[in-house]
């Protein structure tokens, strides 16, 4: 029933017939006019994150079709894909498309661009290798999400290296947080930080949740480089870090961020599984009233305050 056709009905019922108004105005309400979809909004889909991901991957078409390089490393792009076997292309395709802010879902579809699979670590793959795409656009770039103790043994176990230590760190941390030494979050660069001692051991575990995994699994497709981007359309404002990069790790290393957070702890947590209650208690304490014992640790600064305008590209893979 339409709009007219209720409105109908209200006039011409007969004066002994009960109109139930508020219901004629309810379905009134309730109706759906349907409006033009306009193409902005399917970019709706992505999140912020995503979408930057997903510009990134057109300007890398775009320097695939006109044949330039990338840098010393990739040279010219000669295969572009989401992931193995699901290629990248549109040869018509210019950088100049994505001026057209009103059309880019269009764009994506016809370049067969599309998002990550969950638990993959690369986003994209330049000449068959792994890349990790970040954007610097929007929160500072999380480098281990929250991940409690239970997870964290799969992780060294596989790398064959002792959890031990880490325990010391984090029931370190603890202490401090009641003595309000510390906040939840604590860089680096604090001197109070039980963690800035650890850089060598610590290194290692972080390589491994950036380019090969989770805390829950090793990733399907796993990365080779990271590329930060602080603006999506200009690769001048690009960072490629090596996995086998030191300068990178070296230099970012006070400026990481380490908190013990509530969030991803076990649901219904401490009444769990023993087995799995021994392994997540070590790092769990209890602060403003929550379990806490997932460990979360991010960039605290842009990497470009960190690395400097002058070190790009190359020199980050050494």
């Amino acid at each position: 029933m339409n709009i007219s056709e209720l409105l109908n009905l209200a006039y011409v019922s007969p004066p002994y017939e009960i109109i139930d108004y508020k219901k004629i105005t309810d379905d009134i309400k309730n109706l759906h006019i349907s409006t033009p979809k306009k193409t902005k909004k399917q970019t709706n889909k992505l999140n912020k994150g995503e979408l930057s991901e997903c510009k990134v991957k057109c300007v890398l078409l775009s320097l695939k079709n006109s044949g330039q390089s990338l840098n010393n490393v990739f040279k010219r792009i000669t295969k572009l894909e989401n992931f193995p076997n699901n290629e990248i292309k549109n040869l018509d395709f210019k950088i100049t498309d994505l001026d057209d802010s009103d059309s880019l879902y269009d764009i994506f579809k016809s370049c067969n661009i599309s998002k990550k699979g969950g638990g993959f670590k690369a986003d994209v793959y330049i000449n068959g290798i792994g890349i990790s795409l970040k954007s610097l656009n929007n929160a500072k770039p999380s480098l281990i999400n929250h991940t409690h103790r239970g997870n964290f043994i799969r992780v060294c176990n596989k790398l064959k290296i002792d959890i031990n230590i880490l325990d010391k760190c984090i029931k370190e941390y603890h202490q401090l947080r009641h003595e309000k030494k510390i906040m939840e979050d604590v860089n680096n660069s604090d001197d109070n930080s039980p963690f800035s001692k650890i850089k060598t051991y610590f290194i290692k575990i972080l390589k491994y949740f950036l380019f090969e995994g989770t805390g829950t699994k090793d990733s399907k497709q796993k990365a080779e480089y990271i590329i930060f981007t602080s603006s999506d359309n200009d690769i001048k404002k690009w960072y490629i870090i090596s996995k086998e990069s030191t300068i990178f790790f070296d230099k970012m290393w006070e400026h990481l961020t380490f908190s013990i957070r509530h969030k991803a702890m076990p649901k219904n947590y401490p009444n769990i599984d023993q087995n799995k209650f021994k392994k997540i208690s070590k790092w769990t304490e209890i602060h403003q009233g929550k379990y806490k014992g997932s460990l979360h640790v991010r960039l605290s600064t842009n990497i470009i305050d960190i690395l400097g305008e002058s070190l790009k590209f190359d020199e980050l893979s050494l």
